[in-house]
């Protein structure tokens, strides 16, 4: 059976085995190779911060607030982003082969079973590294772009985490001038 990273306590981690669901029409098994985290999320989760939003609806798109005491514990599966090479291809794929190296959304586990239109092909040469990464530069690039900056706009960046650090790259190539990045914390100053 595979294996996946799990918060199974608040602030404990656990490898916990898991069943491989049948491939379905559309789908794609995935061997991981690589993998990242999202930092923030997962560790408002495992301080215990993140349930206070409440849970996600799948439907609504949104985070809906708890009725009751927001200090239960859920166990959940931790990680952001994979890159792997596909092993296994479902009826009606035809844009992705076997061999080929992808990257998709999903949490630290070794093998994933997902459908194929949420999966991209690597191109030759990018690292994993920079592949990871797609998920906050897709959120900086979606701020700079609804903050329409344009060139000689001011900007000011509050929160030099990974995407503060992508939107102020991304602000200072769509011509933003002057550019402030402005960091509280010490440590990441």
């Amino acid at each position: 059976m595979p294996k996946e990273v799990r918060l199974i306590a608040p602030d404990q981690f656990g490898l916990v085995q898991y069943d491989l669901p049948e491939l379905g029409e559309k789908q794609v098994r995935v061997s991981s190779l690589f993998g990242g985290a999202k930092h923030g999320t997962e560790l408002a989760c495992i301080k215990g911060y993140a349930r206070q939003r409440g849970r996600f609806d799948e439907k609504l798109g949104v985070f809906v607030k708890p009725d009751g005491p927001t200090g239960d514990f859920s166990p959940m599966a931790v990680g952001n982003m994979f890159v792997g090479e596909v092993t296994e291809v479902g009826e009606g794929v035809d844009n992705i082969a076997g061999g080929d190296r992808v990257l998709g959304y999903g949490g630290f586990r070794e093998v994933h079973t997902v459908a194929a239109r949420g999966l991209r092909k690597m191109p030759e040469g990018l690292s994993w590294k920079s592949a990871v990464c797609l998920d906050p530069a897709d959120f900086a690039m979606a701020a700079v772009r609804d903050g329409n900056v344009r060139v000689g706009d001011a900007v000011a960046v509050f929160g030099m985490g990974a995407i503060g650090l992508m939107a102020v790259q991304i602000a200072k190539l769509s011509g933003a001038y002057p550019l402030i990045a402005v960091e509280p914390l010490q440590n990441r100053r």
